[in-house]
């Protein structure tokens, strides 16, 4: 329960941060979705009853936040983490080259779902042509940011790790740390 929310508490973080401090920076316009590589992250390296609960309630939260029909980041989000799920069934997920080219495709695949969904709801190819400059340039976004961020939420969760074994608590009527 702890590392749940913990993960969710760094999810809410990073659709804080994308959502009200990046908008103020204009070298940031144009960055990808920051809960993408995350969820990438989660379906690669963490276990899936930490992965999937924190999924899905980050999928709710940016449902309910966006302009967007209810379910859409919800659906790209479960698809996603079903996808790097997939992912290290068949390669080392452990591989710096596999992280990035997760989230590359993943950062692809969520705006040109995107793209399609503006495409289908409100017709006209001007919008899909836009959509698409908009997954092109997010996606180099996502690529070369990758590399840090997998560092940053390596060690962030590293260091949690090593908090709560610190302060774990055994009840077995000999011992107890607190």
């Amino acid at each position: 329960m702890m590392t749940f929310s913990f993960l969710v508490s760094i999810g809410v973080f990073l659709v804080i941060l994308k959502t009200a401090l990046l908008p103020l920076s204009s070298t940031a316009v144009g960055a990808c979705d920051l809960l993408v590589p995350f969820i990438a992250f989660l379906g690669l390296y963490r276990p899936l009853k930490e992965g999937l609960p924190a999924v899905i309630f980050l999928g709710i939260v940016v449902d309910n936040l966006s302009g967007a029909p209810f379910g859409l980041f919800l659906t790209t989000y479960i698809w996603l983490y079903g996808g790097s799920r997939l992912i290290i069934r068949f390669l080392h997920a452990g591989s710096l080259f596999i992280f990035i080219t997760a989230v590359g495709a993943a950062v692809f695949i969520e705006n040109a779902y995107l793209a399609v969904s503006v495409k289908l709801f409100f017709g006209g190819y001007i919008a899909l042509q836009v959509g698409l400059q908009k997954t092109a340039i997010e996606t180099i976004w996502g690529v070369l940011l990758a590399p840090l961020y997998l560092g940053a939420l390596q060690y962030t969760v590293k260091r949690w790790g090593e908090w709560l074994e610190q302060r774990q608590v055994v009840v077995d009527g000999t011992d107890l740390k607190t």
